[in-house]
């Protein structure tokens, strides 16, 4: 029965230590990261979602690339790349989540291009800003 604790312990240490790591990591390497923290925001992803990317210019931008853009009242989504026109900077893209919504055009210089998105991570991100996160 020991033998099985001590498994066990070292199992939920070595996922814990993975979480934080994957938390904290990505800021010192580059990786813009984005947590959906609360179901508050509007959004398209779920509430606990971690979205690593990278920003890059709207030369580099693709047909068929995932991008995540915050807007400025705090909404948060997750839009496939229709089509990019570099000369006028503006950019069509469609909800990534949702194949019947519409189309949305938006300008912009440069986009955060999602990488991953590891959901429930936040969760662990949120319990870490409170006091009984903590505990």
């Amino acid at each position: 029965m020991s033998r099985f604790l001590k498994v066990i312990v070292n199992v939920v240490l070595i996922c814990a230590l993975l979480s934080a790591a994957a938390l904290l990591v990505p800021s010192l390497v580059g990786v813009e990261m984005d947590i959906i923290e609360n179901d508050r925001v509007e959004t398209n992803l779920p509430v606990g979602s971690v979205v690593y990317g990278k920003v890059k210019n709207l030369q580099d931008i693709k047909f068929g690339d995932e991008v995540f853009v915050s807007e400025a009242d705090g909404s948060k989504y997750l839009y496939r790349v229709n089509a990019v026109d570099a000369e006028n900077s503006t950019v069509v893209l469609k909800d990534a989540k949702n194949d019947a919504a519409d189309t949305v055009e938006k300008e912009a210089s440069s986009l955060c291009v999602a990488m991953i998105t590891v959901p429930l991570l936040g969760y662990l991100a949120a319990a870490a800003g409170s006091v009984k996160g903590w505990i």
